[in-house]
């Protein structure tokens, strides 16, 4: 039997192909509060209204004890504008997407899979991990998720729950459409490899991450060599 994947933050253009290329090997249950339409068997796609703590619970306790899960936490936005433009209520939207979520979500999934073996990958991004002009809300939100990661780690791989982060480089789709064509080209020149990285490699990285518990706590980058 094929172990389940629940993706969260499922509707962007990054998002749907990884889900895609993920369903070969896993069953999907891709979540999202927008509908995505991918019809595709081994995808199974939910769509919830509101992410509030009554809505997950709900989608949680419906998920079967018996199966193996993987979630993954693909939710995230950027920051819009220069940081001193911001107001309060952007600020207040981009921690609570980034960072506020995937931890009720982790909070809400541990109390009721804490007998089970479940695996957590969070998305990052190396450009976020080391800081950059114009993404400091984007960066320190996705930056505490590696650290929110190895922490619980500690804590829960007694339970057999193990916890992940992956930093992403540039792909093709995603939140790369929210990058002015200037930047973009910098980030690409300063990757060890010069180009997009292959949702392909993303997908094997998620696959490793499947069938290795050792590496939990690890941030594993998947960004074509970005220092």
């Amino acid at each position: 039997m094929k172990k389940k994947i629940v993706l969260f933050g499922g509707s962007s253009g990054l998002a749907l192909d990884l889900s895609l290329k993920l369903s070969d090997s896993f069953n999907i249950i891709n979540v999202s509060s927008a509908t995505t339409n991918l019809n595709h068997k081994d995808i199974k796609e939910v769509k919830i209204n509101e992410y509030s703590e009554e809505e997950l619970l709900k989608f949680l306790l419906g998920l079967s004890k018996k199966d193996e899960y993987i979630f993954l936490f693909m939710n995230g936005i950027t920051d819009s504008k220069a940081f001193y433009k911001i107001d309060s209520d952007e600020i207040s939207h981009i921690i609570k997407v980034n960072l506020e979520l995937p931890i009720l979500i982790t909070n809400l999934i541990i109390k009721n899979f804490i007998l089970r073996k479940t695996k957590y990958i969070y998305f990052s991004s190396s450009r976020a991990l080391l800081g950059d002009r114009g993404i400091s809300l984007y960066s320190s939100t996705k930056s505490a998720l590696k650290y929110f990661a190895k922490s619980l780690s500690l804590e829960y791989g007694k339970f057999n729950h193990f916890f992940y982060t992956i930093s992403l480089g540039v792909f093709e789709k995603g939140l790369v459409n929210k990058v002015k064509k200037p930047e973009l080209e910098k980030i690409i020149k300063r990757s060890a490899m010069n180009a997009y990285v292959d949702i392909d490699e993303l997908a094997r990285a998620i696959n490793y991450i499947s069938e290795n518990d050792s590496a939990t706590g690890s941030v594993l980058n998947i960004d074509n060599g970005y220092f």
